[in-house]
């Protein structure tokens, strides 16, 4: 539950004066509050054994965008349809985030800023913009490629490298 475990695992008999090593080892892969547990011997009479207290926390950046799909509805060309959203960082560290737009489909999209900061526990308001330009000009690529199945993807890179996956 903690992320922590320890060898070995199976119960253990010591006799007198007899010693083992203990293994313990915390490897979260996400935000843990702080804690602070103690650990007991069973002495096998009934009794236990205070040995010691184990503690940990692990702080982490954990980004998410308020929205999972932005729809535009109906825009006319050379005009510019703009929605808002927010970069949530639920996170204990802030992060240095990076929008990057397909070549093809930043003629028709943006995102402002397209980089930034979003620190510990903060929002960032985002516009993305929407601006159709005439048929027959990228936008045509764009949407046959969508109908196609291969959807184009604004991906969103932050940084520090400990994020696994980027956000798109």
């Amino acid at each position: 539950e903690r992320c922590v475990t320890w060898t070995p695992t199976l119960p253990i008999t010591l006799r007198p004066k007899e010693q083992v090593a203990v293994d313990l080892r915390f490897s979260p892969s996400f935000h843990i509050a702080a804690f602070k547990l103690p650990l007991y011997a069973d002495t096998g009479f009934g009794q236990e054994t205070h040995l010691l207290n184990v503690s940990g926390e692990c702080h982490t950046a954990e980004v998410k965008l308020s929205e999972h799909s932005v729809l535009f509805g109906d825009v006319v060309f050379q005009s510019t349809g703009v929605r808002r959203i927010k970069l949530h960082n639920f996170g204990d560290l802030g992060v240095k985030y990076r929008f990057e737009v397909p070549p093809r489909a930043a003629q028709l999209f943006s995102v402002e800023p397209s980089e930034g900061y979003a620190a510990a526990h903060d929002d960032v308001e985002l516009l993305v913009k929407f601006h159709p330009v005439r048929s027959g000009a990228a936008g045509d690529q764009v949407g046959r490629e969508a109908e196609l199945g291969k959807p184009k993807r604004i991906r969103c890179f932050v940084e520090p490298s400990y994020q696994q996956e980027p956000v798109e």
